[in-house]
C-alpha cells in the first residue's frame, strides 16, 4: 500500500479480522452470539439480504458453498417502558434500556459465475 494516504491505511489497520457467520461460528464465537439470537436468526438475516438472494437466484444450477461479503451493524439503544418484578409485586411502566444491533447495510463481493463443467 505504498503511496496510499496514511489516513486510509489507519482505517484498514483498525478493521477487525474477518469473521465467519455460520451455524458452527454461532456455537464457537461469542461475537456471533452477541449479534444473532440463534442459528435460525442467522439464516433469517442471510435470507433477507438482497445481494445474497439475487446471487443465489442466478446460481440455482450450481450453488456456491461459500459467499463472501461485508456485513455492517450498528448498536442501537432505546428507552422503553416495561414491567419489573420486585418480590411478589409487579411494577408497570418501569423505564428500561433496550439494546439491539440491527444490520444497517450490506455489500457483497461474490465470486464470478462459473459455467457447469468449467474451471
Amino acid at each position: 500500500m505504498d503511496g496510499t494516504d496514511r489516513r486510509l491505511r489507519a482505517l484498514v489497520d483498525a478493521m477487525s479480522t474477518p469473521t465467519e457467520i455460520s451455524a458452527y461460528s454461532f456455537g464457537a464465537d461469542p461475537r456471533i452470539r452477541a449479534f444473532f439470537s440463534s442459528v435460525e436468526h442467522i439464516h433469517d438475516v442471510q435470507g433477507k439480504l438482497k445481494d445474497v438472494r439475487e446471487y443465489l437466484r442466478h446460481r440455482e444450477e450450481m450453488p456456491a458453498e461459500t459467499i463472501f461479503g461485508l456485513l455492517l451493524m450498528r448498536k442501537e439503544e432505546r428507552t422503553v417502558l416495561g414491567m419489573e418484578l420486585e418480590g411478589d409485586a409487579v411494577h408497570k411502566d418501569v423505564v428500561q434500556l433496550q439494546s439491539a444491533s440491527p444490520i444497517t447495510a450490506t455489500s457483497s463481493r461474490l465470486p464470478p459465475k462459473r459455467e457447469p463443467g468449467g474451471n
